[in-house]
């Protein structure tokens, strides 16, 4: 969980803007998070990350009036805990193997390899429809870095930066 003042989660909107010192963070807190939405828009396998061997990542995600809270935890390039909890109901729990289908109203066995998100379940919606909210949010994330002038300049000129933010000086 990306923690803010007073240790609060950090909320992002659907535009953000990330600014501080130089080594204050800003590129290493980009970069995971770009990690992970590649993790759930199935871009990247887990056991790629050969040099991160243990990491654990939690989000948040409000989708009109539903709430998705999800979380991955990885040991040695296996995933070891991954749960999605969806309007205070759990709906996916790796630890007890089991995922909860629409389609029969009930828990059932989750059968993936240890390398693999249950995301990957996604395309089968009549079951398991909340998966595609979380690959969807993979999916749109959009990471652009400015690191000079001329990346800053390419990106948006001062007429459409105007218009989209028309408060901002």
């Amino acid at each position: 969980t990306l923690s803010g003042k007073d240790d609060q989660p950090v909320e992002f909107g659907n535009t953000n803007l990330i600014v501080g010192k130089n080594a204050a963070g800003k590129s290493r807190t980009l970069t995971a998070i770009a990690e992970i939405a590649n993790v759930l828009a199935l871009k990247t396998r887990i056991d790629s990350y050969k040099k991160l061997s243990d990491w654990a990542f939690e989000l948040i995600l409000k989708e009109g009036d539903d709430l998705y809270e999800y979380s991955i935890s990885v040991f040695g390039e296996k995933i070891i805990d991954e749960v999605l909890v969806v309007n205070g109901e759990e709906k996916v729990n790796r630890r007890e193997n089991k995922i909860y289908s629409e389609t029969i109203k009930a828990f059932e066995e989750l059968d993936i390899t240890d390398k693999d998100v249950v995301i990957l379940l996604k395309d089968n919606e009549v079951a398991y429809p909340y998966l595609s909210e979380i690959h969807e949010w993979g999916s749109a994330l959009k990471r652009f870095t400015f690191t000079n002038q001329v990346e800053k300049s390419q990106l948006l000129d001062k007429e459409e930066l105007e218009r989209l933010h028309p408060d901002i000086d």
